[in-house]
């Protein structure tokens, strides 16, 4: 059962953290033996998003026991055990929505990220860990274009493709602010990755736990001076890049998208996507699709039926700027 592999796991990671000085429940705060750039990791910010939770217990174990060239600081946090548990994305409110710290904003999300706030702060390079709520056909990249998160996306290998943007567009709303951003508007290096469907999966976990192996390894080269960012980039893979062409408004409750749609998915302009019953949802170009939504009834709608995402024909530092 899902629900007894998740108490396992969160029962280990409880065993080998250590929260700190700063006491905020679960979080793992390694001490370090050098000053240099303070990582931050972030699992469960969606709390039916536990896939990675294995390799953050495996990471810890493996930095305690030294077997690691890391000397650094790192933190790692499960954003939202209480929804895992209950296994919703979340309680009251989307963790990951929850960081414009809108004044008189409660709940069991704004507490939490009010909670973690302080670790944010002292972050120098924040990396979340994600899943899709449907399946996908690979792993993939999701964040703003900066040079910076397009050298480190070659050099991680984790995922084949990203999603990239103007780095002004927000993902949502500036009230409704991730929690990647919230490190980004700090003019510090924030970007998520989203590993695959939701669940607990071999395959995810093995791949995550190398990327963050392969982010600190190269992150103390760095710090060290043996290395540079670019330089490390260069001997990564190439990355197909795809920029998002719309973000399909919710529109008419009754407004459903028909059954097997998942991230990925390529479809073409003018092909109709509602289900039987539904007004038309017709799409305007060819392109993937990502993030479809398939609300249960009785669930509130999601901002977003779906994004639409275009192959980019020229490198995102052309498009966009370096």
């Amino acid at each position: 059962m899902a629900d007894e592999r998740l108490e396992h796991w969160l029962s280990r990671f409880a065993e080998v953290a250590d929260p700190g000085p700063h006491g905020i429940p679960w979080t793992h705060v390694h001490p370090s033996s050098r000053d240099g750039t303070h990582v931050v990791l972030g699992f469960l910010v969606h709390g039916n998003e536990y896939g990675s939770l294995p390799a953050a217990v495996r990471l810890i174990e493996r930095l305690r026991a030294g077997s690691l060239a890391w000397t650094g600081p790192v933190t790692l946090f499960l954003g939202n055990v209480p929804a895992a548990r209950a296994e919703r994305r979340f309680v009251d409110f989307d963790l990951n929505r929850a960081w414009s710290f809108v004044d008189g904003a409660a709940g069991a999300e704004h507490d939490r990220a009010r909670e973690l706030r302080p670790l944010l702060d002292r972050a120098d390079l924040f990396l979340d860990l994600h899943q899709t709520l449907l399946e996908t056909e690979h792993a993939f990249w999701t964040f703003p274009w900066n040079p910076v998160f397009g050298h480190w996306a070659r050099v991680l290998g984790a995922a084949p493709a990203g999603i990239t943007r103007p780095a002004d567009q927000v993902f949502a709303s500036a009230a409704l602010k991730c929690i990647d951003e919230y490190v980004r508007d700090r003019g510090l290096p924030g970007f998520t990755i989203e590993l695959g469907q939701k669940g607990f999966d071999a395959a995810q976990d093995e791949n995550a736990l190398a990327m963050i192996v392969k982010l600190l390894e190269t992150q103390e080269r760095i710090d060290r001076g043996e290395t540079t960012l670019a330089a490390e980039s260069e001997r990564g893979a190439s990355i197909r890049w795809f920029q998002t062409a719309v973000q399909e408004e919710w529109g008419a409750p009754e407004r459903r998208l028909r059954p097997g749609l998942v991230s990925w998915t390529p479809v073409h302009a003018g092909e109709d996507l509602a289900a039987a019953g539904s007004p038309p949802i017709v799409v305007p170009v060819d392109g993937v699709l990502l993030f479809p939504k398939y609300p249960a009834p009785g669930e509130p709608p999601p901002p977003h039926l779906f994004h639409l995402a275009v192959e980019m024909s020229d490198d995102p530092a052309v498009v966009f700027g370096t």
